[in-house]
């Protein structure tokens, strides 16, 4: 196999120097043109497809940074303004007032007379008591 390897590349050189000069130069000129060309295909052009691609997800990925950081602003600006924590602060404001208008109440009803203290048992009858000033205590 060797041998005929070696018959088929001397029959080759043969062939190359039979060739006036300027068609072994076109022909070597074509050879290393070809050859870069397919280095190039083979190797070089893969690995820059591949860079592109990083460099646009590595583009998109800056992109959609972005946008959950204008996202994150924003919701911690609605947190900071929440709408929850108006409707809190009137709750607490109307249960603070509806504690004092229970004290209130609770003030108003302990001065009050009971309503069998507002009348005299005389016999067989109820009347009011002439004092009126005895309904609610000082």
């Amino acid at each position: 196999m060797k041998q005929a390897f070696r018959q088929q590349f001397d029959r080759g050189t043969a062939w190359f120097d039979d060739r006036p000069v300027r068609e072994r130069a076109m022909i070597t000129v074509t050879a290393v043109v070809l050859v870069l060309f397919v280095g190039w295909e083979l190797c070089v052009a893969p690995v820059m497809g591949r860079n592109d691609q990083l460099q646009s997800r590595l583009d998109s990925l800056a992109n959609t940074q972005a946008s959950l950081l204008e996202q994150q602003q924003v919701l911690t600006a609605r947190l900071s303004s929440d709408p929850s924590q108006q409707i809190r602060d009137r709750l607490a404001a109307r249960q603070q007032r509806l504690d004092q208008l229970d004290e209130e109440l609770a003030k108003t009803t302990g001065r009050l007379i009971a309503p069998r203290a507002w009348w005299d048992y005389c016999g067989t009858s109820w009347r009011p008591r002439t004092n009126l000033s005895c309904w609610v205590l000082n």
